[in-house]
């Protein structure tokens, strides 16, 4: 995907970059893994700036995300909306080889040939946003653990079974207060 490239020889101070992009444009970075997962129109609105010989990325991005509910497994709607910021380094076989990374290198993107790659930045930004644990809304009572029914849309005719843990044992404990100990 050429459009998503961006050619880092400025002569301005600022370069400001718009994207547009479809549903399916990041369908080759994901695995089949959730197939519930899907994006809206994914607008990007960035500004490259240069000061001092340091290159500059900054922007925001807008999407939605559609994933499976963690409780129920109906779609969840996730509202993305962040911004994002990045130093842009030139790299050297020593940056390429170096396999740890360090703090000062997480806002950091090493570039060759002029040329960024904006696709991966993007995706990025986006899995950043998702949720761990996606709900479909906050009052989700998920699915029965039993007989699997949805609990959001009527009760459940499975018969509670007693718990029975390790602390089962604890619930008929008798403990003596204070004040009994003290008539002994």
């Amino acid at each position: 995907m050429d459009r998503l490239k961006i050619h880092l020889n400025i002569q301005q101070e600022k370069r400001s970059f718009r994207f547009n992009l479809d549903k399916n444009w990041f369908v080759h970075l994901v695995s089949d893994s959730d197939p519930g997962f899907r994006l809206e129109l994914v607008r990007v609105e960035c500004e490259l700036s240069q000061a001092q010989g340091t290159m500059i990325l900054s922007g925001n991005l807008e999407t939605t995300a559609f994933l499976s509910c963690c409780r129920c497994l109906e779609a969840a709607e996730v509202p993305i909306r962040t911004d994002f910021r990045y130093i842009l380094i030139p790299a050297s076989q020593e940056e390429q080889e170096q396999e740890e990374l360090s703090a000062d290198d997480v806002d950091t993107i090493y570039y060759r040939d002029d040329l960024l790659d904006m696709e991966p930045i993007i995706f990025e930004q986006v899995v950043l946003q998702l949720p761990m644990k996606p709900l479909c809304r906050e009052d989700c009572r998920g699915l029965c653990l039993r007989c699997g029914a949805d609990l959001n849309c009527n009760a459940c005719v499975c018969l509670p079974e007693p718990l029975n843990t390790a602390f089962s044992v604890l619930k008929d404990l008798k403990l003596t207060t204070a004040q009994n100990a003290e008539k002994d």
